[in-house]
């Protein structure tokens, strides 16, 4: 991929779906910087993808992280 993100705002403008995933143990990909860099891309469904509420993902009853979703763009982290 582009280290300047222009693969996947295509991939995302062709209507391709996405799923990305971040944990906040994972020393290379933290959360942080996944959401700043998704927050920089620039295609159709930005915009929308930036006001998309972040949910609770659960599994039973325990918080297992969180998730958005606009679009063909989907993130997670944990």
């Amino acid at each position: 991929m582009s280290l300047d993100g222009t693969l996947l705002e295509r991939i995302l403008d062709k209507g391709y779906k996405v799923l990305t995933y971040s944990g906040q143990f994972d020393p290379t990909v933290v959360p942080l910087g996944v959401k700043d860099a998704l927050e920089g891309l620039k295609w159709k469904g930005a915009e929308d993808f930036k006001k998309a509420p972040r949910i609770i993902w659960k599994v039973k009853d325990d918080v297992a992280g969180y998730a958005r979703s606009s679009g063909g763009l989907t993130e997670c982290s944990c």
